[in-house]
């Protein structure tokens, strides 16, 4: 017997980031377009490793503009959420 998991993919654009504390990002959220053109949150990434949270955080700060998510918006319910990850930055 072989077992063959499904893959799928999707090219997302990366629109937030998770506040963490000293200004330094978490986790990216990413996004995706609907027909109407409106950007709708679809995931959270895993944390950016420490030793990668310092250099990203200045580039991402460079990126930053609005309007961010326009559709579907972080801060459903989960079974993951916990207060931390309420914030969030556009």
């Amino acid at each position: 017997m072989l077992k063959v998991e499904q893959r799928r993919t999707a090219d997302c654009v990366a629109a937030s980031v998770t506040a963490r504390a000293a200004k330094r990002w978490g986790s990216l959220l990413l996004g995706l377009y609907d027909r109407d053109g409106k950007l709708d949150h679809v995931v959270v990434t895993s944390t950016i490793a420490n030793e990668d949270r310092a250099g990203l955080t200045t580039r991402l700060e460079a990126l930053i503009s609005s309007p961010g998510f326009t559709g579907k918006v972080p801060g459903g319910q989960s079974r993951w959420r916990t207060e931390r990850t309420a914030e969030w930055r556009r």
